[in-house]
C-alpha cells in the first residue's frame, strides 16, 4: 500500500492520541513547541520525486483560510524552490517559464513526476518568550524540534505515516534544509533509519539511501543573506554541498545526465554515454596527464567527454602536480596564460569539474585514449563539435 499521501488535505490524528480532529484548530502542545493539525499534499502520490520542507511557515499557514489549496505550498518561495530543483538536474522549465512558474505547474500535476509537502505535515511553532508570541520560522529551527523528545515523536509518526510505503515509482526524496553544521541531515538519517528500517548508508555529508530511495538534502528555500547564492555557485565553500547534492541526484536516477551545451549549441542526446573504460592502461606514456595515479582512481573521466570537429573524442584527465604530488583534474577560465598550471585550478572531485567546465564555462586539460591529441577544451569550443555526458547504467 502506497502511503504518500494524495493531493489535497489530509486526514490525520496519529499524533493527537485519537481525538477528533479539526482541520487548522486542534492543536497539541508540549514546552515551547506545538503542532496544529494542518497537513496537507500536493502533486503525484505515485511521484518519481518527493520534495519536503520542514513544516509550513508562517507564509504558508497564514494562507489556509484564504488562498486555493495549490497556491499554499512554497507560498512566497517558489522561485528559490525552482531555482534549487534546477540546479540538482530535477526541474526543467518550459520555454519561456519562470522557475517559479514550473514549479506553480508541477505542484498541481496530480500525475506528474514531483509530490510536495513537509516532512512535518502539520505546522510546529516554537514560543518566544522574549516576545511571547508563537513563531513557525526562525534559526535553527529544524534542528532544535527534532532534537526533543516530542519533535522526535512527531517525526517518527509523519514517516511511519507518510513514508514507510512508497511507490514504486519512487526513487529520491528532496529535503529542504542542512541545519546548522549539517546537524538536520544527522537528525534526519537517524530519523530514517529508526523510523523506517532497512540497511541505510551515507553517500556523502548531504545523501543517504536505503537502496531504494535516495535522500538528498538541499539548501532551505527560505534561507537569508548569501547562503542560497553561495550554494549555488560550485567555486564556494557552501557550494560543495550544491555539488554533492546534484551527484546524489545523478547517481539516483538513472537516465539522467547533467545540464550541458554542445560547442555549435547542437543538442545533446540524453542517451549518448561516455565510452571512458575503468582503470584504462595507456599504450605509451601520457603526454597530459600522468599514469594511473593509484588503483582506485580513474585517469580520465567517466562522466564528461568532447568530441571534436574532426571526430576525436578527448577526456578530461587527472594530472599530477610534481610540486605538491596532487593528482587532479585542471580547470582554467582560459584567456592570457590560461594555459599555465599558475592560472588553473585543481579539482579533484569529477563532479565538481564537470560542473566547472558544464554551468561555469572553464577550459579542462583533457586528452584522447591514445595520448595523441590533448590539451584544454572547453564545452563551447570551437574545435569542439559534441559533449557527451555519461548516463548511469
Amino acid at each position: 500500500m502506497n502511503t504518500l499521501p494524495t493531493h489535497g488535505r489530509i486526514n490525520c490524528s496519529r499524533c493527537f492520541a485519537g481525538e477528533v480532529v479539526e482541520f487548522d484548530k486542534t492543536k497539541s502542545t508540549q514546552g515551547d513547541w506545538r503542532i496544529t493539525a494542518n497537513p496537507m499534499a500536493w502533486g503525484n502520490q505515485a511521484a518519481k520525486v518527493v520534495v519536503l520542507g520542514f513544516s509550513k511557515g508562517p507564509t504558508q499557514a497564514g494562507a489556509l483560510a484564504s488562498a486555493d489549496h495549490d497556491e499554499i505550498a512554497y507560498k512566497g518561495g517558489r522561485t528559490n524552490v525552482g531555482k534549487i530543483l534546477e540546479y540538482v538536474g530535477l526541474l526543467s522549465p518550459l520555454p519561456g517559464e519562470s522557475a517559479s512558474d514550473a514549479v506553480s505547474r508541477e505542484i498541481a500535476d496530480r500525475n506528474g513526476s514531483f509530490h510536495f509537502g513537509s516532512l512535518i505535515r502539520c505546522t510546529v511553532e516554537r514560543f518566544e518568550r522574549k516576545d511571547s508570541n508563537w513563531k513557525g520560522s526562525g534559526g535553527g529551527m529544524l534542528d532544535r524540534f527534532v532534537a526533543t523528545e516530542f519533535g522526535k515523536d512527531v517525526a517518527l509518526n509523519c514517516v511511519k505515516q507518510h513514508l514507510a510505503n512508497l511507490s514504486s515509482a519512487t526513487r529520491i526524496v528532496v529535503m529542504f534544509g542542512m541545519g546548522q553544521k549539517l546537524n538536520y541531515i544527522d537528525s534526519a538519517y537517524q530519523l530514517f533509519q529508526s523510523a523506517l528500517g532497512g540497511k541505510w548508508k551515507r553517500i556523502n555529508d548531504v545523501a543517504y539511501t536505503d537502496g531504494n530511495i535516495m535522500v538528498v538534502h538541499v539548501e532551505h528555500f527560505a534561507s537569508q543573506g548569501k547562503h542560497i547564492p553561495q550554494w549555488l555557485n560550485a567555486t564556494t565553500e557552501r557550494g560543495r554541498f550544491g555539488v554533492m547534492a546534484r551527484d546524489a541526484v545523478a547517481s539516483a536516477i538513472r537516465g539522467v545526465k547533467l545540464t550541458s551545451t554542445s560547442g555549435n549549441n547542437k543538442p545533446i542526446p540524453a542517451d549518448t554515454p561516455c565510452t571512458t573504460p575503468r582503470n584504462v592502461k595507456e599504450d605509451k606514456p601520457m603526454k597530459a596527464a600522468t599514469k594511473q595515479p593509484s588503483e582506485n582512481i580513474d585517469v580520465f573521466s567517466r562522466h564528461l567527454s568532447f568530441v571534436l570537429n574532426n571526430g576525436t573524442e578527448l577526456f578530461p584527465v587527472r594530472v599530477k602536480n610534481r610540486q605538491t604530488g596532487k593528482v587532479a583534474f585542471r580547470v582554467s577560465e582560459g584567456g592570457t596564460n590560461g594555459n599555465t598550471k599558475a592560472n588553473g585550478l585543481e579539482v579533484e572531485d569529477e563532479m565538481e569539474m564537470v560542473r566547472y567546465v558544464l554551468d561555469l564555462g572553464y577550459s579542462v586539460r583533457a586528452s584522447s585514449l591514445d595520448s595523441n591529441t590533448n590539451g584544454l577544451y572547453k564545452a563551447r569550443g570551437r574545435a569542439v563539435a559534441e559533449v557527451r555526458i555519461a548516463t548511469e547504467k
